[in-house]
């Protein structure tokens, strides 16, 4: 017979430890999953979703790194140099692969695209 089980609703989402711990490493910090519900993360200060089309940035306050490198609230994450982002994983995939360097990000911007330069999150290198 099928049936559904009561739990409770903090047991929603990502509960593996090492997912957590790559988000963290990355500068990503996972904060809710409810059902259906969208899953939010906040990258550089903002909140980050998945879009259709890439990242949406839900809110960029002005306090936030990810302001002061021109990200703002409603725009769409698309690339990172030349690789397309489809949704927070790639981009955690993006910044794994080259943590703490150069990067050309393209957003989508009310319909235009806008180009944003910064260095990628990640530990720093250890002095020789």
């Amino acid at each position: 017979a099928l049936g559904f089980k009561e739990f409770p609703l903090d047991r929603f989402g990502t509960q593996k430890e090492a997912f957590l711990a790559i988000l963290r490493e990355q500068g990503l910090r996972y904060l809710a999953r409810s059902g259906n519900a969208v899953t939010i993360y906040v990258w550089l200060g903002a909140r980050i979703r998945d879009g259709r089309v890439g990242i949406v940035f839900v809110q960029v306050p002005p306090a936030s790194e990810a302001f002061r490198l021109g990200f703002r609230t409603q725009d769409v994450l698309r690339q990172m140099n030349e690789m397309v982002l489809e949704n927070a994983d790639s981009l955690i995939g993006a910044i794994s692969a080259a943590p703490h360097s150069k990067a050309d990000f393209t957003v989508l911007r009310h319909g235009e695209r806008v180009a944003i330069k910064a260095l990628t999150p990640g530990e720093v290198p250890a002095d020789p």
